[in-house]
């Protein structure tokens, strides 16, 4: 556990439990054992959350200018960790590398982009009309159904002492909003997940990945289509709940996208909010295609597109997509009072911080040679001029 992460209710710190380890380790023992015979009275008291906001600004005057933070008990956070350790070395086995990258030792979330990014270069050069699919899942964490995610994990074959463990850390989980300084009633979760234990992301990807294999089944079915009759093209990408979907043009094979979406988001309470996903077309007759893909009712929009982050294009990156990252790089100097550092003071700065930022894209995208100059221009300015 981070040891300077918020406190709990209690005030406590896992830097405390380190510290104090000697004396409460005896009771912390016993909380655990009564946990693993499955005598979880009194653990709902340890798993309450309070609720509070913190000011994103000094001058924060509307709901926007707050930030949410769940300040959970340090029992409660160890327990979903001793799981999560237990689980975390199980993931790459169970979950589908060709589908999920999210959450899991050794796979990364530029995998996910160059993948995307190689589909829909493929799929233009071998001139197959297609439709890319950039799918928002509606409040994912806050939805996701229990039912549906005990039944998924029985299916990946966890035992019921597991899964005992499991629906206790849920079903006894609730939260206090603080109000003036006083916490409310306390709020029972009946669905969704925790942000921020450390178990939520394990399972939310397995619950995620069954959408992969759906597709995957369906395809195999003959209900869509293969996206083409001699290459290997995985037709969906996840990242967590950022989904990349790519199909045919044709009414038949919309309209199986979106019983097939309407149908998992039924049986997981992960819905598609279509008004939030975009289509984008490749190597599409414009006018035959856009009625039928409005038919999803979500907006089409041409590339480049944003996926995790990253300017999406089937062409190398010019300078006018490349320019909101170079202004984002320089958009850190205003708030720096540079007159007042030695130069190792921002020689500091700029290996810390200003050459970090362009990596994300650089590690995915070869960006011309001008965004370069611009950016050690930047990097130049600040280091030898104090330039902000």
């Amino acid at each position: 556990l981070p040891a300077r992460k918020a406190p709990g209710p209690a005030g406590f710190t896992a830097e405390f439990l380190r510290a104090c380890w000697p004396t409460i380790k005896a009771d912390f023992a016993a909380v655990f054992q009564q946990l693993y015979v499955m005598r979880a009275r009194g653990f709902a008291r340890l798993n309450q959350a309070l609720l509070t906001l913190l000011p994103k600004r000094a001058d924060a005057s509307c709901l926007r200018d707050y930030r949410p933070i769940s300040l959970i008990h340090l029992v409660a956070k160890t327990f979903a960790k001793v799981l999560s350790l237990r689980l975390a070395p199980k993931l790459d086995t169970l979950v589908s590398n060709n589908h999920q990258k999210a959450f899991i030792p050794g796979r990364s979330l530029h995998d996910n982009f160059v993948l995307v990014r190689q589909s829909a270069c493929l799929l233009l050069q071998l001139g197959a009309p297609r439709v890319l699919l950039k799918l928002d899942l509606a409040r994912a964490f806050d939805s996701l159904s229990w039912p549906f995610l005990f039944e998924v994990l029985k299916q990946y074959g966890f035992g019921d002492r597991f899964l005992e463990w499991l629906a206790i850390l849920l079903s006894s989980a609730s939260t206090k909003v603080m109000l003036n300084e006083s916490p409310g009633p306390p709020i029972w979760h009946r669905q969704g997940l925790r942000q921020g234990d450390s178990m939520s992301p394990q399972v939310f990807v397995l619950a995620v990945d069954t959408l992969g294999r759906l597709f995957k089944r369906v395809a195999e079915l003959g209900i869509i289509r293969r996206l083409h009759p001699s290459r290997s093209i995985p037709p969906i990408s996840l990242y967590a709940d950022d989904v990349v979907l790519f199909c045919h043009p044709q009414q038949e094979d919309i309209d199986a996208v979106k019983a097939i979406l309407q149908l998992f988001g039924r049986a997981s309470s992960l819905r598609v909010n279509f008004t939030k996903s975009t289509a984008t077309l490749i190597r599409c007759d414009d006018d035959a295609v856009l009625p039928v893909v409005e038919s999803l009712g979500c907006p089409i929009v041409a590339f480049p597109i944003t996926y995790l982050g990253i300017p999406l294009t089937i062409r190398r990156p010019t300078t006018a997509q490349l320019l909101p990252l170079v202004d984002k790089v320089a958009g850190r100097l205003p708030t720096w009072k540079a007159w007042l550092m030695n130069r190792a003071s921002r020689l500091a700065l700029v290996i810390s911080v200003l050459a970090v930022i362009p990596l994300h894209q650089m590690l995915v995208l070869v960006p011309p040679k001008k965004i370069l100059r611009m950016l050690k221009r930047i990097q130049r300015g600040f280091l030898w001029a104090g330039r902000a």
